[in-house]
């Protein structure tokens, strides 16, 4: 391999996390042409050199790992495969191919997700970081979040900043719990994903289910309030919570003080200006609901929900049924376009997720409305 091509390789590693092993790097888009030219360059140059010694490898290792990185896993398997059959590695060498192999299954989504091979590295080597941090992936992948938490719990001890990783793992078992109906264990999961990141707004509603879930609803009310305040953005998510609150503690009817309250407090939010006037219709109060819905696509006129509403009682109001039934009909449609954005692989998923099931990155999702041109 040729000196400039080593001092390519190195140059690139900033551009991921650990790209001897993450299964797949993050990068702007418009870097993207640039970062595949000089993946396709590595690969020329690795390839000329195995071509000249078919007993390298290092360039096999680091081939199948630029393949990987590229997007063709499977073939970096094979190539990780057919060196871990050859003779006389050291154990070094295939401890690497181990965690290279489940990195492969892992992007792969093959198997057991490279489960057994990042096992069998940690059988060398109890504390390899790549190991461990491969095998909690995979453990995410298959949902399995108590084995997951625990080797993200390893990592962090190790000295990688995995915080917020292991937030939003504790607090999706946390959920998990709570289907099963075990609030008790639920309670301890949320609590241990706000030791690991105080300020998660999965963790913060994950623990007003968890209030819910145990009718101890003025703590989940008071909880609620305060992200709203927190993350106006997500509110979306907050105010169904609170609503589903108010109506099992039967006070339904206090709700449309709540919200009166909130957006006196927080006047831009168009989230609460939406929710209080979707309250209204349902209390019969159309003309009411027409003015706040007026102010909510004051705030944002590109709100999906505030135009659908406010169009379908503008119709009725002047006795147009027929085109409000129309407009239901297109803006159900163009509901259904909704799609939430991975910030890293721009992955696009259709239900409210916390985590992107391509690239596994936790975190808050861009939503975005893509209907159909004709």
């Amino acid at each position: 391999m040729s000196k400039d091509s080593v001092s390519l390789f190195r140059e690139m590693r900033p551009l991921g996390a650990t790209l001897d092993y993450v299964p797949g790097v993050a990068f702007a888009r418009s870097s993207q042409h640039e970062f595949l030219r000089n993946i396709q360059e590595l690969i020329d140059a690795l390839s000329l050199r195995i071509r000249k010694d078919r007993t390298a490898v290092e360039e096999y290792l680091l081939l199948g790992r630029l393949f990987r990185i590229r997007g063709e896993a499977r073939r970096a398997y094979r190539i990780h495969r057919n060196l871990l059959a050859r003779p006389m590695l050291d154990r070094e060498t295939e401890r690497r191919l181990h965690v290279d192999l489940g990195f492969d299954l892992l992007e792969a989504r093959l198997h057991d997700f490279g489960e057994g091979y990042f096992l069998k590295s940690l059988e060398s080597k109890r504390q390899d970081v790549a190991a461990l941090d491969g095998l909690s992936r995979a453990y995410e992948f298959q949902q399995k979040w108590e084995e997951a938490e625990r080797f993200i719990v390893k990592l962090i001890k190790l000295g990688r900043p995995e915080q917020t990783r292991l937030a939003f793992v504790c607090a999706t078992l946390a959920q998990d719990y709570l289907k099963r109906g075990l609030v008790t264990r639920a309670r301890r999961a949320v609590h241990r994903a706000f030791r690991a990141e105080e300020h998660n707004i999965f963790a913060h509603l994950t623990l007003a289910d968890v209030f819910i879930a145990a009718e101890r609803y003025e703590r989940a009310i008071e909880g609620l309030k305060a992200a709203v305040r927190r993350w106006p953005a997500q509110s979306f998510l907050v105010l169904r919570r609170l609503e589903d609150a108010h109506y099992r503690m039967g006070i339904f009817s206090k709700y449309e003080q709540t919200l009166r309250e909130c957006i006196r407090s927080y006047p831009d939010n168009y989230y609460l200006h939406y929710s209080l006037a979707r309250h209204l219709q349902k209390k019969r109060k159309n003309a009411e609901a027409l003015e706040v819905l007026r102010r909510a696509y004051d705030l944002n006129p590109v709100y999906v929900n505030t135009i659908r509403d406010r169009v379908r009682l503008l119709d009725e109001k002047s006795g147009r049924r027929d085109i409000s039934s129309f407009t239901d009909d297109f803006f159900a449609a163009f509901k259904r376009s909704r799609r939430f954005i991975c910030p890293n692989c721009r992955q696009r998923h259709i239900p409210v997720t916390w985590r992107c099931t391509k690239c596994g990155t936790w975190g808050t999702f861009e939503v975005r409305y893509e209907f159909p041109g004709p």
